[in-house]
């Protein structure tokens, strides 16, 4: 089923990466999606009193970066798209599609999801090269493709996309 949104006036690429800001996002990704700020959205991270300050020093020069637990940044988005949006591109990066999902299901406009690194964990099996998934990053990847979210699996910018459908059979 594909859900339909209205057009946001910012651009927005979504990316699960347990990495969040590394080479791949500041380098590869940047040339490619050519984005002018970084959303890391996650609980733990928006707590953690240090590392929101080393993200925003990992940024490449120019890029803002704003750190969200995520139900405040369903709140943030919702404030952003009633603001000048002219050029605005966002890079939202999560650790978890658990995080995408709450999101979506607070109005986040997503039509397409991206699928980077998720490191081995516990209970885990690999997916897809450097990409493992619990059984409940399987449930919200479930619940977002029913949501009529294309899902693709890839690493960098030059690498072959897998559709979350293969990906799915294959677990």
């Amino acid at each position: 089923m594909t859900v339909s949104r209205p057009a946001s006036p910012i651009d927005l690429w979504v990316r699960v990466d347990d990495r969040l800001i590394h080479g791949q996002v500041t380098v590869g990704w940047r040339q490619h999606l050519r984005y002018t700020e970084i959303w890391v959205v996650d609980d733990l991270v928006r707590a953690d009193p240090f590392l929101p300050d080393v993200l925003r020093l990992s940024a490449p020069d120019g890029v803002s970066v704003r750190v969200y637990g995520v139900e405040e940044a369903a709140a943030a988005w919702s404030r952003a798209v009633r603001e000048p949006a002219a050029g605005r591109k966002v890079l939202l990066l999560a650790k978890q599609p658990q995080s995408v999902l709450v999101l979506i299901e607070a109005g986040l406009p997503l039509s397409h999801l991206n699928v980077g690194n998720l490191a081995a964990r516990p209970g885990s099996r690999r997916a897809f090269k450097a990409i493992s998934l619990t059984p409940e990053h399987i449930a919200a990847l479930d619940a977002l493709a029913g949501r009529g979210v294309r899902i693709t699996f890839q690493l960098a910018p030059e690498d072959a996309a897998r559709d979350w459908s293969a990906v799915r059979q294959r677990l």
